[in-house]
């Protein structure tokens, strides 16, 4: 039997925003909040900005009808960004976690994402973006907390959030990159799979929890340590997900994408010579595009229940797979 208990927000930090909204006549229910955060000193600090001026920390949209919410942990301009296209294009309200700049992120247009989404509501959908840290296990319950009650039910949730700091020697490996690859790889999926799924579980119709890992999950290679470990934790946490989850409604799907795929926030950073020359042979279909990636994550997310895919491989047709290789 399925037994999942609801959480309570870990700090009054989302109540002082309320009593700032209110007191300002915004409609919560399609506040932007920036940022989440479990710090109490931190929240009261926000509070404390919202109440001086609401228009720095809050920005709001009216949505008449509570949809169902595709929530997005990891929404750089890749897989995580055109996920929230494809679902918020087929009627789900988008909703982007990413990590802002500043210590208190508070800055406005972190990567775009004002732009990103206003794009989303000019085609017809509805997004908005919320900016914290999905590594955190206090910010994620502050967050999915609001979205629940503030915003709409968590239907389907992404973790997208990636684990790669380059190409290091164990010797150049500082213990403080392993912890934070095991943040970024494990305890932020960790912390999002505990806190929605006993809102998913009580619901007809359970829910969907998306993952994104790549080939380090299968396999460790040289100079990728943390990367190894941190992804090779997450598909292990996606199995032992699935066996307890299932049960409660809750299709659990792990994607190996096993290649290169046309993010510039990534792998135009940490492989640019690579990447460019890519995207120049996009035509030839030799690098995965995050819109065909968004598209086979709806289709798994609408699968029905008597043919759920646990685990799927993503890979151009010139990839060699990860295990031929």
């Amino acid at each position: 039997m399925c037994m999942l208990r609801v959480r309570s927000p870990t700090s009054p930090y989302l109540a002082v925003a309320v009593t700032a909204a209110i007191s300002h006549k915004i409609k919560m229910s399609r506040a932007i909040l920036r940022p989440i955060s479990s710090d109490c000193a931190k929240g009261i600090r926000f509070g404390l900005k919202l109440l001086a001026n609401p228009s720095s920390a809050l920005s709001t949209t009216t949505v008449e009808n509570r949809k169902p919410v595709c929530l997005i942990v990891g929404s750089g301009a890749g897989i995580g960004q055109a996920t929230a296209k494809k679902f918020a294009s087929e009627g789900y309200h988008a909703v982007c976690v990413r990590r802002g700049k500043g210590p208190g992120r508070l800055l406005q247009n972190d990567g775009n994402m004002d732009l990103f989404v206003q794009k989303i509501h000019e085609n017809g959908g509805s997004a908005e973006t919320i900016f914290a840290d999905g590594t955190k296990p206090g910010e994620v319950i502050d967050f999915v907390s609001y979205v629940e009650k503030e915003v709409g039910p968590i239907k389907v949730a992404l973790y997208n959030i990636g684990a790669q700091i380059g190409n290091r020697s164990l010797e150049k490996t500082s213990y403080g990159s392993f912890e934070r690859c095991l943040s970024m790889g494990v305890v932020g999926l960790f912390a999002l799979a505990k806190e929605v799924a006993p809102y998913m579980s009580r619901r007809s119709g359970g829910g969907t929890i998306l993952v994104t890992t790549g080939t380090a999950g299968f396999r460790g290679n040289k100079g990728q340590h943390a990367h190894s470990a941190a992804m090779g934790a997450r598909r292990n946490l996606c199995q032992s997900l699935n066996h307890e989850l299932a049960d409660c409604g809750i299709h659990i799907c792990h994607f190996n994408i096993d290649g290169v795929v046309a993010s510039p926030e990534t792998v135009g950073k940490l492989m640019p010579e690579l990447y460019q020359r890519l995207v120049a042979e996009q035509s030839a279909d030799a690098i995965i595009l995050p819109k065909h990636v968004a598209d086979t994550y709806y289709f798994i997310a609408t699968q029905p229940r008597s043919n759920w895919t646990f685990e799927m491989d993503i890979r151009t047709w010139k990839e060699t797979p990860w295990f031929n290789s």
